[in-house]
């Protein structure tokens, strides 16, 4: 059944137009932003002026195509990552539709994909709204939105860390189990709350320079190049002047708006001698080498971004890559940026509140390639196991043990088998929680599911703030 989104608005703090264009084209808050796009590119310093300089940022980025097609690539291999969901089939079922309805039904990829874009490029982070079926803690999540940086405000206090206004300015304080505050590199600076320094500010003299390059081309080809002083002896200079400006008008008449054909200008003395020296204003640097220039910005931009050459652009001076050469590349993908933003939203999820205690939320559905090299190490271990139950080193006990301990078999089964956990260890994954302990009995595949209502209570997180601190004074807004 369709799901509508009127009902996914109830309980949400943001707040949409009643009729088309409400509060202007974009909105109020982009009438700076609209006005920056062509202005200088003096950049606010990081951290004195945060919210003027991430309006200068998100002005920046759509005019410096590498970057915004960079941007792209990863936006939209992040939101393609395949995730799954393990836990009992109804509440599994009901956390399933809860992310595929996300951002008021829009759906799992354009709510991952907003919230990257503000994660990318906005040192105030991204922010996502946890709406619940009650005021408290352990109410049940009901919709997951993105909302924007740019109206979002980090207060520094635990228990409320996050006003957001909307788009009337109405100010909404949230409370830490309403809203999940993300920043992938974040400021040690206890004043800052929190900011980051995204991606775009760790590349952003680099893609400044790439984007005035870019632009210094284009009016060079356009035929309207005025970036230098001419010194011209041997006629007025009000001829030229006039000479030029007819000769534009006439240009504009005829359409040449990228190519204008070259002035041809005669003297009224016939035995003047004309001269011509040129004063550059603006020019590319001496030696200048587009392709090393390139292949530096994209090294840059692989760095930023936290990911591989090879992920935007091939190597140097060869193909594609061979087999080895590509599945090393894929290996790479897998970490850096990649496993960091899987392992901080299955962080959030996982031990936030958004998914119940009995569903474990994890991200890597789609890779075969990553499961196929854990099945390989999982047999050379067994292997290795089975060596040394023959040379009578180990029983077979230990060697099940072992495997418990190496995550290769549930410590659940030892029961089946009538033995017990001797290590009593267990290895965890950072973002992941620890399996339940059902028992599994005998002749059963596993732990049965509890038959319970659709949607359970929510008890996924403490009944207290994460903080130890004192209780600071409330915020009013």
């Amino acid at each position: 059944m369709p799901i509508d989104p009127t009902n996914l608005t109830n309980g949400s703090v943001v707040d949409h137009p009643t009729r088309p264009n409400e509060g202007g084209f974009f909105g109020e808050t982009y009438s700076i932003t609209l006005a920056m796009a062509d202005a200088a590119d003096t950049v606010p310093p990081w951290g004195n002026t945060p919210g003027l300089r991430d309006q200068f940022l998100r002005a920046f980025w759509p005019t410096e195509p590498m970057f915004a097609s960079a941007l792209y690539s990863t936006v939209a291999r992040y939101a393609a990552f395949g995730w799954t969901l393990k836990g009992p089939p109804l509440t599994t079922a009901a956390v399933q539709r809860l992310l595929h309805s996300a951002e008021f039904g829009e759906g799992w990829i354009p709510f991952v994909s907003k919230v990257l874009i503000d994660l990318f490029t906005q040192d105030n982070g991204a922010f996502i709204e946890v709406v619940r079926n009650g005021p408290q803690p352990a109410s049940p999540p009901v919709g997951l939105n993105h909302l924007d940086s740019a109206h979002c405000v980090r207060t520094g206090i635990p228990e409320t860390p996050v006003i957001y206004y909307d788009r009337r300015g109405r100010g909404h304080l949230m409370k830490w189990f309403q809203v999940i505050p993300l920043a992938e590199f974040p400021s040690p600076r206890q004043e800052h709350n929190g900011m980051q320094y995204c991606a775009l500010t760790r590349v952003l003299r680099a893609s400044q320079i790439m984007r005035d390059i870019l632009i210094y081309k284009r009016e060079k080809v356009s035929g309207r190049f005025e970036k230098a002083i001419h010194l011209v002896s041997g006629m007025p200079t009000r001829m030229i002047e006039d000479a030029l400006q007819k000769h534009r008008q006439t240009a504009d008449s005829m359409g040449q708006m990228r190519f204008v054909m070259p002035a041809i200008i005669g003297t009224l003395d016939p035995n003047a001698t004309v001269s011509h020296a040129q004063i550059d204003l603006a020019s590319l640097p001496d030696n200048f080498n587009e392709d090393l220039a390139m292949q530096w910005y994209v090294t840059n931009l692989a760095l930023a971004f936290g990911t591989d050459y090879g992920d935007f652009a091939p190597a140097p001076g060869r193909g594609i890559g061979s087999g080895t050469e590509a599945k090393t590349s894929h290996v790479k993908s897998r970490g850096k940026g990649a496993a960091a933003f899987m392992g901080i939203l299955g962080q959030v999820f996982n031990f936030r509140g958004v998914m119940p205690s009995s569903v474990t939320f994890e991200f890597g559905e789609q890779d075969l390639a990553q499961k196929f090299d854990e099945v390989a190490v999982s047999k050379e271990r067994a292997v290795w196991l089975d060596l040394l139950i023959k040379s009578g080193a180990i029983t077979t006990e230990v060697a099940r043990q072992i495997l418990v301990d190496t995550g290769d078999l549930d410590p659940r089964y030892l029961k089946m088998m009538g033995e017990s956990d001797a290590t009593g260890e267990v290895e965890l994954e950072a973002s992941l929680p620890p399996p339940p302990e059902t028992p599994v009995t005998r002749g059963e595949p596993g732990p049965k599911g509890p038959a319970g209502p659709k949607t359970q209570p929510n008890d996924n997180l403490e009944q207290s703030p994460p903080t130890q601190s004192t209780k600071r004074p409330a915020v009013t807004v």
